[in-house]
């Protein structure tokens, strides 16, 4: 390297050997380059892990069949070096206990650290088969006390037990309540609801955009049209407010699902 400059970069004397004037200036140089090249290489690396790693979700099971799950293959499409974790509860978050990214819930948490999004609000109503109304056809359904005089299923979720329902008429925009006790029967999931409702056991309260599927395929009808009962809320949560490209996607992802649902429902 001396010959190639034709200079000294060392003092050498005795056991002694010291960098020259040139030789500081030259490993000052080099040593900047190195930084440099060892911080683009940081920053290429930590933008492609970005988009280059896993995302843990959880999703309400009903929730992501039928938001999620039909147009999952365009994110892989899109970003084919995530790959996704998905679990299906719908548990409180604030007592859970692994570690994700992006979370959906309709139990509020109670964490303040959370980075909470309320997503939307969901209609729920009353519905039952074709074959429970025919084989109960005898005993109208006209207002609601009428719904004492059949089966109706409520929910129990988290351990509660949903009993006192507060209806909406959207005739006259007045609250009424009706007060159910368990020995109508339970279900703790809306699949389960579903397969009650469907098969003829009774009457269940389902989602809008759960109830709706099966109303366009005769297999169930709406009970009381002019009632709803209280909308259900759904929320995105983040653990924390660390910015993460990988989630930024799935987020995006997660808002063109529901614009392409909603389009696809009218």
């Amino acid at each position: 390297m001396e010959n190639k400059l034709n200079t000294k970069l060392f003092i050498r004397g005795g056991y002694k050997l010291e960098l020259s004037e040139m030789g500081k200036e030259l490993y000052d140089n080099l040593n900047n380059d190195l930084c440099n090249l060892e911080t683009k290489i940081d920053d290429l690396v930590n933008n492609r892990d970005d988009l280059n790693g896993i995302i843990t979700v959880v999703l309400p099971p009903i929730f992501a069949e039928v938001f999620i799950i039909p147009f999952l293959s365009e994110f892989y499409d899109q970003y084919p070096r995530i790959t996704i974790n998905l679990f299906y509860d719908f548990q409180d978050l604030s007592n859970y206990e692994f570690n994700f990214d992006v979370a959906v819930t309709t139990v509020f948490p109670r964490k303040d650290y959370f980075v909470i999004r309320k997503l939307f609000s969901e209609n729920t109503f009353l519905c039952a088969s074709p074959s429970y109304l025919k084989k109960h056809s005898h005993i109208e359904i006209k207002t609601l006390n009428d719904l004492y005089k059949h089966k109706v299923f409520i929910p129990k979720l988290q351990s509660m037990i949903y009993s006192n329902w507060k209806f909406f008429n959207r005739t006259t925009g007045k609250e009424e309540y009706l007060i159910f006790d368990n020995l109508h029967g339970m279900f703790d999931n809306s699949y389960a609801a579903v397969s009650l409702a469907k098969t003829g056991a009774g009457i269940c309260p389902l989602l809008k955009f759960v109830a709706n599927k099966y109303i366009k395929t005769g297999e169930l009808e709406r009970i009381l049209p002019d009632y709803n009962l209280e909308d259900l809320d759904y929320y995105i949560v983040k653990p924390n407010e660390f910015k993460n490209k990988r989630v930024a996607a799935f987020l995006e992802f997660m808002d063109y699902c529901m614009n392409k649902s909603k389009a696809n429902e009218e």
